[in-house]
């Protein structure tokens, strides 16, 4: 099975748009795999899956068009952030306990383990092995990109002292 990477996309836009999502993703589909778009009371959230990394230029194509499908629909667009979706190795660590052979080793040991107790193990695995992250791409503010790459290199310069004037 081919390895799919997920991205979320988070968008504060005023007002609302409500009914819109449909018109959304549909725009959004001629150019990126988008499989879902919600709304809630914080403002749009885009879901998209890709069979590779997407690259930096088209995720500033992807942001030019958030911005675009909101003014077309008239919502202003505030400010928005592009995330991948980093999987740890918890889902590998579950895959293997709820595996057959040691589901029945795990069950034959102890038959009463409580939902609380599943969680509790479950809560374990993730802090030790890393459970689902989201990893900023990319800012973007109006019309304004603030990229993670920028930020890391001005954070660079500011704990050097000496700014890189090449």
């Amino acid at each position: 099975m081919e390895r799919q990477i997920k991205y979320i996309v988070q968008v504060h836009c005023e007002p609302l748009p409500i009914g819109l999502e449909g018109t959304i993703v549909n725009f959004l589909s001629d150019y990126f795999n988008v499989t879902g778009c919600s709304v809630d009371n914080q403002g749009m959230i885009l879901e998209l899956r890709s069979s590779h990394a997407i690259a930096y230029g088209a995720i500033k194509d992807l942001a030019d068009l958030i911005v675009e499908v909101l003014n077309m629909n008239g919502i202003e667009f505030r400010q928005g952030v592009i995330n991948r979706v980093e999987q740890g190795y918890a889902q590998f660590v579950y895959k293997v306990v709820n595996s057959e052979v040691i589901a029945n080793h795990i069950l034959g040991l102890c038959r009463s383990w409580s939902y609380i107790v599943g969680n509790a193990v479950k809560e374990l695995i993730a802090k030790m092995f890393g459970g689902t992250r989201l990893v900023p791409e990319m800012y973007f503010h109006g019309n304004v990109l603030l990229d993670v790459m920028l930020s890391t290199r001005v954070k660079q310069l500011s704990t050097d002292g000496v700014i890189d004037r090449s």
